[in-house]
């Protein structure tokens, strides 16, 4: 074997070496993100959508709806890994699902349309949560817009997407986040940061449940007047049933402020004790062994301190500790039954004058009026159980843990609460029902005179109570639903086409909800294992009648890409067919190259303008094929390039063409060099070149979406086609004006150089060719210009193919007027009966000295006269004699040329110029001085000094 061959094999090793290594390192990438995947596998079995998790079980019900067997969308809390980037394929679904709940988690699916995502600000307090769960699935699962929950605190979640299923109340919320949303210029609250701490700033756009009246807001027109949520609410003192058939008088203020009423009071109503207090002020051996209230001590903080406790709502520790504790195995034995003690605070007989009850109040920073009613109406309850008497209030769930241990111990309790709530539907028809307790009425005085931002966390007490006439009762009032300001605006906004609009507004804006419906959400919320099974149960059984009314007509939308419009096609075949006959045009002015009007136009002149037109004609291709960003910018590059190659070689050309006729009648010399020319050319085109590389960096054109309304409805989704076209990355159309604006100016200046040419012997004349050819030129400029100011009025597919059908055309015209007239000359310079010359010479080249030799295609006579010129110049000192003969000469010779060349421009033929292609021109002064008289006459009668 040689040592070329054993190179080649040692070649062929290394490349399957390395092949190898590539498909081993991609397998293992692959296997490490599966099994990455796997490990994060979300907790939440409603991760991918509540109706996806029900319906995907009931595949084969060929009732199902397939639009509900598929993730919902993906929104910005989504981790990169469970997004489904295939969703799209209901195959791939199918493939990846499994009954199991653990294993229906696939992760969601981009957005159809690039909609603004919704961030819905829920309170921390179950019934906002369960109508933000539901502004959620319809907003993400029926209509296909990204939504997520404002909790107010970083790190806290309430989504009812979160990968873990968390639900945090640690933190309130109010209308601020939407006041934050309408200040963003885009409304966009993924703009926010988020950061920990008290540098986080909530944002949201809607609020489906909110108490109170955020008349500020509205005024300072940061959130859009309050819309009725479809219920009542109303917030009050509450006392458990048993306690008002044993004590009537007690569920009103007036029975409760009575002053022989303390001591029932303070007897009646003990203080809550948690597990913690329990097992170590009250239990004899601190709960180290079961007795009939406590099993055991608490292990930990979080049930330390809790009220009531069972198994379900404790954290089991390891298995090796609870192993002999059967009672685990029961998820609803009470570990912690509750306890109500008698403290100093109601010793009667200790403090007769200011002993008091138990009243639990709200936690401190929820908007609660109690302390300014028991302290203005004289009430004998006290609220406060914080550090030395503060006003700390309790946490929402140990004011819950407290009613079910009132309910269980059968001890009296009165708390604040409100309603609709599912902790009032839960007792409903029970001993423990709630009953509301009233309270003075609800006045304009006291309405005015309360403060909504009083702070009731407050050291000072006299801050905490206000005034006497906020001692007040709370309305009955329906609760609103808040939507920021600038929404529907950003949502609407001009530049985002109408099949594309976000339904998320209107959504927002149908969103209600009955009390009745209510209710039945809390039922569920008691029976269900978890609060998402609860509404995503009722999202299921109430799809129709309630959540699919809430949804806009044409909507949901799903998108389908559009096939090649007709149009389309047309404009691609037209500039196919263009770019052809330019193709085929040079063929035929390279095999003609020797006939005598491509010769004098000089083949690599014409070449540089057919190179132009097929650049063009390339770019109008492209323009008309599928748009992407590649074909976008290199339509853009070919048609500028090419037009600028095709005209301004144009300009040149003319304009030396003038300078020679102008140096001609002034008899000086003048020199054009092809190097000149040929970099001059260059020089433009570099420039052209930079503009369009500033434009491609700057602001370059981009594959645009366009979309359509159709007719078409499959499974429940109303069908928008989609197509593309190319247009710039901004809504301003400066450069593409610039890019027309200088092709008008090369226009210009070629009609103006035509114009000057119109005298020039018929030779070198194509005045009225590049007069025709510029009028052709200029009505495809102005229709340019017609399409781009139709840019906002027309769609964007329509303008690219308009446009490409002008670029065609219009180089299809340059080749019929200005190259097909040359090739139709025959070789002894007769023209067809088209009436076009073809003499159009070039200056590419023109090279040796005039003589009469080099004209070819003249009369006897001319040659005669031309003859006696050559043999008496004017100007020769050697002829000084001979003047008279010259002048004579020279005066017939112009009489017979001009003579010549009416006839030629009438009939459309004349005397030829053979001039070479190579070398240079030269028209020089001769060498004698003549008398101003003769010199006078020779440039009247245009004569020239022309060596032979």
């Amino acid at each position: 074997m040689t040592i070329h061959g054993l190179q080649q094999l040692l070649l062929l090793l290394v490349s399957l070496l390395g092949v190898t290594v590539v498909i081993s390192a991609t397998e293992d990438h692959t296997n490490n993100q599966q099994t990455q995947r796997q490990e994060e596998i979300p907790s939440n079995p409603y991760y991918s959508g509540c109706l996806y998790h029900y319906y995907s079980q009931q595949q084969e019900d060929e009732n199902v709806t397939q639009y509900y067997v598929r993730p919902r969308v993906c929104n910005s809390n989504d981790p990169p890994s469970f997004q489904d980037n295939d969703s799209n394929n209901d195959d791939n679904h199918n493939q990846n699902t499994s009954t199991s709940n653990t294993t229906l988690v696939v992760g969601c699916r981009p957005p159809e349309f690039p909609y603004l995502e919704i961030r819905v600000a829920s309170g921390n307090w179950d019934s906002a949560t369960m109508l933000g769960w539901l502004t959620q699935i319809v907003l993400s699962e029926l209509v296909g817009v990204p939504s997520t929950m404002e909790s107010g605190m970083y790190g806290s979640s309430r989504d009812f997407y979160d990968v873990h299923g968390a639900i945090d109340y640690d933190t309130g919320i109010s209308d601020q986040p939407l006041i934050t949303a309408s200040e963003l210029p885009d409304g966009d609250c993924r703009s926010i940061p988020k950061l920990p701490g008290e540098e986080y700033i909530p944002c949201a756009h809607f609020m489906p449940e909110f108490w109170g009246e955020p008349e500020t807001s509205i005024t300072d027109q940061k959130v859009e007047p309050a819309q009725s949520t479809g219920f009542l609410g109303h917030e009050t003192w509450y006392v458990t049933k048993f306690t008002a058939h044993e004590y009537p008088q007690l569920v009103s203020y007036h029975g409760l402020q009575k002053q022989e009423n303390r001591e029932l009071l303070a007897s009646t109503f003990r203080r809550p004790t948690t597990w913690k207090q329990y097992c170590e002020e009250v239990s004899v051996n601190n709960c180290t062994t079961p007795d009939e209230t406590a099993l055991r001590a608490p292990r930990n903080e979080y049930e330390a301190e809790k009220m009531f406790a069972k198994v379900k709502d404790i954290v089991v520790l390891d298995d090796d500790e609870n192993e002999n504790e059967e009672y685990y195995n029961h998820k609803d034995v009470i570990v912690y039954g509750g306890h109500f003690r008698y403290t100093d605070k109601n010793n009667c007989t200790l403090w007769p004058t200011n002993c008091t009850g138990h009243i639990a109040n709200y936690p401190c920073g929820w908007r609660s009026n109690m302390e300014t009613q028991l302290y203005y109406l004289n009430i004998s309850l006290d609220s406060n159980n914080g550090p030395n008497g503060g006003p700390n209030g309790y946490t929402e769930s140990q004011l819950k843990e407290m009613w079910h241990a009132a309910n269980h111990t059968k001890s009296h309790l009165m708390m604040q609460w409100w309603q609709p709530e599912p902790l009032y539907q839960e007792f409903l028809d029970t001993d423990a029902e709630m009953q509301r307790v009233t309270l003075k009425p609800y006045t304009r005085e006291c309405s005015i005179a309360r403060s909504y931002w009083k702070d009731e966390c407050s050291d000072d007490f006299a801050t905490r109570v206000g005034s006497p006439e906020e001692a007040c009762g709370d309305p009955v009032e329906p609760l609103r639903k808040l939507i920021n300001v600038g929404l529907y605006e950003v949502l609407n906004a001009p530049d985002i086409p109408e099949e594309a609009l976000s339904p998320a507004y209107d959504v927002l804006r149908f969103f209600s909800i009955s009390e009745i419906q209510l209710g039945e959400l809390f039922d569920l919320w008691k029976s269900e294992p978890t609060p998402r099974d609860a509404v995503c149960k009722w999202a299921v059984e109430n799809l129709d009648t309630v959540l699919k009314t809430m949804i806009p007509p044409t909507y949901p939308r799903v998108i389908k890409e559009e096939s090649a419009s007709s149009f389309g096609l047309a404009s691609m075949i037209v500039a196919l067919i263009a770019t052809l006959i330019v193709v085929l045009t040079g063929g035929l002015v390279y095999r003609n190259r020797q006939l005598p009007a491509i010769r004098y136009a000089q083949p690599d002149f014409l070449f540089l303008l057919l190179v132009g037109s097929f650049f063009v004609g390339l770019g109008a291709t492209l323009l008309s094929a599928p748009a992407s960003d590649g074909t976008c910018l290199s339509s853009l590059w070919f048609i500028n390039v090419g037009y600028t190659l095709e005209i301004f070689p144009l300009i040149l050309k003319v304009a030396a063409i003038n300078r020679m006729m102008e140096a001609a009648r002034e008899l000086r010399r003048v020199t054009i060099r092809r190097s000149v020319l040929y970099n001059t050319v260059a020089a433009v085109t570099l420039l052209v070149i930079v503009y369009l590389a500033c434009w491609s960096a700057i602001n370059p054109p981009s594959q645009t979406s366009e979309y359509s309304m159709t007719d078409e409805v499959i499974n429940e989704e109303v069908i928008v086609g989609r197509s593309y076209y190319c247009s710039n990355s901004s809504d301003s159309n400066v450069w593409s004006f610039v890019a027309v604006a200088w092709n008008a100016t090369l226009l210009l200046a070629a009609s103006v150089l035509a114009f000057q040419t119109r005298n020039v012997i018929q030779a070198f004349n194509e005045s009225r060719t590049l007069a025709f050819l510029i009028y052709s030129h200029f009505i495809f400029v102005m229709a340019r210009i017609s399409i781009i100011f139709l840019s906002d009025h027309v769609q964007g597919s329509i303008l690219n193919f308009s446009m490409s059908l002008v670029y065609s055309i219009d180089q299809v015209a340059a080749c019929c007027i200005y190259f097909f007239p040359k090739l139709l000359v025959t070789q002894n310079g007769e023209t067809s009966s088209d009436g076009f010359s073809g003499d159009i010479s070039s200056y590419f080249g023109i090279g040796r000295r005039f003589s009469t030799g080099m004209i070819e295609g003249i009369s006897t006579r001319q040659r005669s006269i031309l003859n006696r010129f050559r043999s008496h110049p004017p100007c020769s000192p050697k002829n000084s004699s001979e003047n008279g003969v010259a002048q004579h000469s020279g005066q017939e010779l112009t009489s017979e040329i001009s003579r010549t060349s009416d006839n030629a421009g009438a009939s459309g033929s004349g005397p030829m110029l053979n001039v070479p292609s190579s070398g240079e021109l030269h028209i020089e002064k001769s060498s004698a001085k003549p008398s101003s008289k003769r010199l006078e006459s020779i440039r009247d009668s245009e004569t020239v000094d022309a060596y032979g």
